[in-house]
C-alpha cells in the first residue's frame, strides 16, 4: 500500500501481501521507500509516529555521509547493499557529462546497461553482511523501513526476500515490485518529456528508464538467483545465512496475520 508522502519518493508498505498460505502481511510493520534526506518537518512528524524501530539504508557509504537520513526515534543502520559497493553513478552526476552520453547511446550500449543491471540484482540477493543484519531484526521483530535512492532496485530485492521468508510466492512478489511503475507513472512520464527534449536516441530513453521502471526479467534475476540454486527459500536462508526453521516460524508467527 502507497502512502501520501512528498519529501519521501515510493513510500509504501508491505503490509496486506497475501502469502500462499492463505495468511496475510500485518499492516505497519514492514516499509519501503526511497531515501530519507530530504524529509520535511511536517512529514518527518508522520514518519515518527509509525514506530518505525530500524531504518536500513542500502545505498552507499557514500551516499550515506553525503545525504544522511534525516536522523528520529527510529535508528538508522548505513548497510550498503551492492557488492562490491560501487560508485559508478558518480559518472552522471554532471548533467551535462550524462547527456553528451545518452545522445550517441545505441543498442549495444543499452544491452551492456541491462546486462550491468542483471548482474546487481544477482548479486543483491547474496549479500551476507547487510542481509545478515536485516534478517537479524526480524529476530528481534522490529518494524522497519529498508530504502535505497529511488526505492526501486536494491529496496525491491531486499523486499522481495522479506516477502519470500514470510511465504509470499512469486507472483505475490512480483506483482509487489512491479507495483513501482504504477505509483510513478506521471513521474515517468515527465522524465520521459525531459528526456525527448533533450534530443536523445530511442536507445538513450531505453537505457535512462532501466533506473525509472521496474522490470520483470530483473526481478526474474533476482527471484531465480536463489531459486534455481535452492529449492525453497527455507534451503537458501539456512545455507547462506544459518537462519533456522524455528526462526522463520517465528517472524510468519508475528509478522503475519
Amino acid at each position: 500500500m502507497a502512502m501520501e508522502f512528498t519529501t519521501i519518493v515510493h513510500f509504501r508498505e508491505l503490509g496486506g501481501c497475501k502469502t500462499a498460505d492463505g495468511r496475510a502481511i500485518r499492516h505497519g510493520l514492514l516499509y519501503r521507500s526511497g531515501e530519507l534526506c530530504h524529509v520535511s518537518d511536517d512529514e518527518h512528524a508522520v514518519l515518527e509516529s509509525l514506530g518505525i524501530d530500524t531504518v536500513f539504508d542500502l545505498r552507499s557509504a557514500k551516499d550515506h555521509a553525503n545525504k544522511p537520513d534525516r536522523p528520529g526515534s527510529y535508528r538508522v543502520v548505513c548497510c550498503p547493499l551492492a557488492a562490491p559497493e560501487r560508485e559508478c553513478g558518480e559518472r552522471f552526476r554532471n548533467p551535462a557529462d550524462y547527456f553528451d552520453k545518452m545522445r550517441t547511446a545505441d543498442e549495444h550500449l543499452y544491452n551492456f546497461r541491462f546486462h550491468a543491471f542483471a548482474s546487481d540484482y544477482l548479486e543483491f540477493a547474496y549479500n551476507r553482511k547487510t542481509l545478515s543484519q536485516i534478517f537479524a531484526a526480524l529476530d528481534r521483530h522490529e518494524t522497519l523501513l529498508v530504502h535505497c535512492f529511488g526505492g526501486k532496485d536494491r529496496t525491491g530485492v531486499v523486499s522481495m526476500l522479506i516477502m519470500a521468508a514470510l511465504g509470499c510466492d512469486y507472483e505475490t512478489c512480483k506483482q509487489n515490485y512491479m507495483l513501482h511503475n504504477e505509483i510513478t507513472r506521471e513521474e515517468t512520464a515527465m522524465y520521459l518529456d525531459m528526456l525527448r527534449k533533450q534530443g536523445l536516441t530511442e536507445w538513450a530513453e531505453k537505457i535512462a528508464l532501466l533506473g525509472f521502471r521496474a522490470w520483470e526479467d530483473l526481478f526474474d534475476a533476482a527471484w531465480y538467483s536463489v531459486f534455481d540454486l535452492y529449492n525453497s527459500v527455507e534451503g537458501y536462508l539456512e545455507d547462506q545465512f544459518g537462519v533456522t526453521a524455528e526462526q522463520i516460524a517465528d517472524w510468519r508467527s508475528y509478522y503475519l496475520e
